[in-house]
C-alpha cells in the first residue's frame, strides 16, 4: 500500500521586528498630514512629501515579499509535487469511473426494458395509457426493488380504474372530463374541466331561455 510519509518539519518561528517602534513613529510622523493644508507654493514639497511616504510603504512591503518567498518556498515545492502525484492518480481513476458509470447505466437500461415488460404483460392498464405516462426515475435506482415498483403500478392501476369510475359517474360532459383525465392522470384537473363545461351548457341554456322570452 502505497504511503505519504513526511518528515516533520519545525514550524518557523514567527517573524519579529521593531514593530511597536515604527508604529509610533509612524503615527507621530503621520499626525501632521491628518491636518496639513498645502498652499499652491507648497505644491513641490507636498511631491517631496508623497514621494517619501510611498518610498517607505513600498520599502516595507517589499521587505513582506522577500519574507514571504522565503517562507513558502519550502510549502511551494511540496504543494507543486503532491499536485502531480494527485494528477498521476485522477487519470486511473477517471477510467475507472467511466466503467463504472457505463455498468450503471447497463444495469439502468436492463431494468427498464425489465419494467416495461411488466408494465405489458402485467398490468392491464387501459390501452390509451402509455408507459411514458407512469414511469418514475427514482425506480431505476438500485436501492429501488423490481418489488417495489411492481407495487406501484399495482397501487397506480388502482387509483386510476376508480378515478375513472368516478369520472363516469359525472351528471354532465364525464366523456370530456375523461379525455382530460386520459392527458393528464389529474383527477381534479378533469372534473374542472367537467364543471367549466357545464358551466358553460347552463350558461348558453340560460340565455337561450331569455332570448325565447324576449322574443315572445
Amino acid at each position: 500500500m502505497i504511503e505519504l510519509k513526511v518528515n516533520e518539519v519545525a514550524i518557523p518561528d514567527a517573524l519579529t521586528f521593531n514593530y511597536e517602534e515604527i508604529k509610533m513613529q509612524l503615527a507621530e510622523t503621520l499626525q501632521r498630514y491628518e491636518t496639513l493644508v498645502y498652499t499652491p507654493e507648497q505644491m513641490k514639497d507636498a511631491k517631496a512629501d508623497k514621494a517619501a511616504l510611498n518610498k517607505l510603504k513600498k520599502a516595507l512591503n517589499d521587505e513582506r515579499i522577500r519574507r514571504e518567498r522565503e517562507y513558502m518556498a519550502p510549502f511551494n515545492d511540496f504543494k507543486q509535487k503532491i499536485t502531480e502525484l494527485v494528477a498521476l492518480i485522477d487519470k486511473p481513476v477517471t477510467a475507472i469511473d467511466k466503467q463504472v458509470k457505463a455498468c450503471e447505466e447497463q444495469k439502468k437500461s436492463e431494468k427498464l426494458e425489465q419494467i416495461k415488460q411488466y408494465f405489458e404483460a402485467e398490468c392491464d392498464f387501459p390501452e390509451w395509457l402509455q408507459f411514458d405516462k407512469v414511469f418514475v426515475p427514482v425506480w431505476l435506482n438500485a436501492t429501488y426493488s423490481m418489488k417495489s415498483v411492481e407495487n406501484d403500478l399495482k397501487e397506480l392501476k388502482e387509483k386510476i380504474f376508480n378515478e375513472l369510475s368516478a369520472l363516469s359517474e359525472m351528471p354532465a360532459f364525464g366523456f370530456e372530463a375523461t379525455e382530460v383525465y386520459k392527458q393528464t392522470l389529474n383527477l381534479n384537473a378533469a372534473i374542472n374541466e367537467g364543471k367549466r363545461l357545464a358551466d358553460i351548457q347552463r350558461r348558453k341554456e340560460e340565455a337561450e331561455r331569455l332570448r325565447k322570452e324576449t322574443e315572445a
